[in-house]
């Protein structure tokens, strides 16, 4: 398999590109669930970053989820000097605009403070 490369100035581009097509990354927009529509976009940012749809897709996936866990672990660096900080961040912060991530919801009951689970009883 080939390594993904992009320099720093594709990597601007493809994000910026992708910034104008809020489709791509935000849970909200109307069009997110149409895959033909979002297969289009994404041939669109393929031309113009001149990369194939499957590497700027990958390198997306990539970058997005390095920006959840960094958010995850505050590693923008404003929280410490400690913490490293991305390179990217401030490039993709319009991301902590939008809802990015699917919320997980569980089947399971809710657990009272003993540790068993709550039951309803009726009687």
């Amino acid at each position: 398999m080939a390594k993904l490369t992009f320099s720093a100035e594709e990597e601007e581009k493809l994000i910026e590109v992708i910034q104008k097509n809020s489709v791509i990354y935000d849970l909200a927009h109307p069009k997110y669930k149409n895959t033909i529509y979002k297969d289009e976009i994404w041939i669109d940012i393929a031309n113009t970053t001149g990369k194939s749809v499957e590497d700027c897709k990958k390198k997306w996936k990539y970058i997005r989820d390095t920006h959840n866990r960094c958010k995850r672990k505050l590693c923008t660096g404003s929280a410490s000097s400690a913490k490293k900080h991305w390179p990217l961040a401030d490039r993709v912060s319009f991301l902590n605009s939008v809802e990015n991530e699917r919320s997980s919801e569980s089947n399971m009951g809710s657990h009272s403070e003993e540790g068993t689970i709550d039951t309803l009883n009726i009687g």
